[in-house]
């Protein structure tokens, strides 16, 4: 399992996120078949997954499911993704299983991130976290094309729709 490269927001981009104070955690595993270094590659993931950490209804569920559960600071998995059935990311040597990354880093986090491709558009749950996650394949230097969406996973909640946001804002009250 890889471990985390910690950047902090100004080494990646000091107008990608909307909190001076956040820092990500970033794992990165490493592959044959991608070889920009770990730095370039997140800078893509940040870069892509930054319209979304600054969308701030997306910021508003995201930091209240945290302050409910005494979370901060945000992780992003950072790796070239598969699928067999079963979500998976590689790094030099095996294929590993996306859920299992997950349910080491629950509860550690405000949000878990994936940049990792999701070719069978596959679910993945937390207990705690939040979850950012693709509902299918990036591609790197052309983030526009529509071919991916980011989706939000509260637990308890569940995957977000645009109604789910609007329930879930009017359930807890929340001031936008």
């Amino acid at each position: 399992m890889p471990k985390p490269l910690l950047f902090k927001k100004t080494l990646i981009d000091a107008d990608m996120f909307t909190k001076a104070q956040r820092t990500i955690d970033i794992f990165f595993a490493p592959d044959e078949d991608y070889p920009m270094d770990y730095t370039e590659l997140s800078a893509f993931g940040i870069s892509h997954l930054s319209r979304y950490l600054n969308n701030h209804i997306f910021n508003t569920i995201i930091d209240h499911n945290a302050s409910k559960r005494g979370l901060s600071k945000m992780a992003m998995l950072s790796a070239h993704g598969g699928d067999d059935g079963v979500w998976m990311y590689h790094d030099t040597k095996n294929w590993h299983k996306v859920q299992t990354w997950i349910n080491t880093n629950d509860g550690k986090y405000s949000a878990l991130m994936l940049y990792c491709c999701n070719p069978g558009h596959l679910e993945v749950k937390s207990k705690k976290s939040a979850l950012l996650l693709p509902n299918d394949n990036y591609r790197i230097g052309n983030q526009d094309d529509g071919d991916v969406t980011v989706e939000l996973f509260i637990p308890e909640y569940g995957y977000m729709q645009d109604y789910d946001i609007k329930d879930y804002i009017k359930e807890y009250n929340l001031k936008l």
